[in-house]
């Protein structure tokens, strides 16, 4: 007897989820206007970045710095807005 339910298998909706994304990123429009795609941006990247010699450390510490800041700062940006708050401001207002 098979009990399968109606829900999707989360593991699969996250993986169509992650195509999707992907998807989006691979078709956003920097890389058109760029005229590459981003394996080859991120190869030329890496390139410029072994020409300057800068010191595995201090990149480090620099993609450590931004990653930090991007994570408070969507942090910040995800609790500005809660549409509860706007649906209760709506409820007192005269």
């Amino acid at each position: 007897m098979n009990l399968k339910t109606s829900q999707t298998d989360p593991i699969e909706t996250s993986l169509e989820l992650l195509e999707a994304e992907n998807q989006k990123f691979r078709n956003h429009w920097l890389w058109r206007k760029l005229g590459c795609c981003p394996e080859e941006f991120f190869c030329a990247f890496e390139k410029h970045l072994n020409k300057l010699q800068v010191p595995q450390e201090q990149w480090e510490a620099a993609k450590q710095r931004l990653r930090e800041s991007n994570r408070v700062r969507a942090k910040e940006n995800s609790t500005t807005f809660n549409p509860k708050h706007l649906e209760f401001m709506q409820g007192i207002s005269v």
